[in-house]
């Protein structure tokens, strides 16, 4: 794997949903000490002032892992082909949706696992849990089924993060997307066996990024820390 892979970090993701890479690159070089991961989408990559340079930018740049959040669901060789475009750009990870069925999942997780982190999508943050719990539930499980190594657990239910450590052992990690703004209670989902969070509007909206995300990461490497002395 050419660039920094998301193994080699945990803590806090910033979901680096802005509109231009000025803006981007600003956030990145003015505060990269408290930043372990960065989450691009479609909101930057495909915006008239953003684009896809970004990702290699903040990789190469600022030595940072990127996860490029595609949420991915389509046939497996249009997937794979996606996925490897991706990391010629620079992304560390790429996401695909686990419901495009667990043999496509283990056949795409065994071509790209030596080349590129891939994260199992199993739930949207945005309907009630009791709407997405089976589902989540099954789509963990055809994670694990096909040894992927990161599966993304809205944090904003911390009901499902905390089934999933009951029931799935490592080295999956779990990616918490879902803080601050949809529910998540930051540091949750870290202290129930996250290895990322994943925040965004609750930094990027506040009235001081800086301090906010200064802040928001002397949090999570708290609980990261408090976990490592049990």
């Amino acid at each position: 794997m050419d660039s920094l892979g998301l193994n080699d970090r945990q803590g806090l993701m910033l979901a680096l949903d802005v509109e231009s890479c000025l803006d981007a690159e600003k956030i990145i070089s003015e505060n990269k000490d408290y930043i372990d991961a960065v989450k691009l989408g479609t909101t930057l990559l495909t915006n008239p002032k953003g684009g896809f340079g970004i990702i290699s930018k903040i990789s190469k740049n600022y030595d940072l892992p990127v996860f490029v959040d595609a949420k991915l669901k389509d046939i497996t060789h249009v997937i794979i082909s996606t996925i490897l475009s991706y990391k010629q750009h620079g992304a560390s990870a790429v996401s695909c949706w686990a419901d495009i069925g667990k043999k496509a999942i283990c056949f795409i997780n065994e071509r790209l696992k030596p080349e590129i982190d891939l994260v199992i999508m199993t739930a949207l943050t945005s309907l009630p849990y009791h709407v997405i719990e089976n589902t989540a539930k099954k789509n963990i499980m055809i994670a694990v089924d096909c040894g992927c190594e990161y599966v993304q657990i809205p944090g904003n239910f911390p009901k499902l993060i905390n089934w999933a450590r009951e029931n799935i052992k490592e080295p999956i990690k779990i990616v918490s997307c879902g803080m601050g703004c949809q529910g998540g209670e930051i540091g949750q989902a870290i202290e129930n066996g996250a290895t990322y969070e994943i925040i965004g509007r609750y930094i990027l909206d506040s009235y001081d990024i800086s301090t906010t995300l200064r802040e928001t990461h002397k949090l999570i490497h708290d609980k990261l820390n408090a976990l490592l002395k049990e």
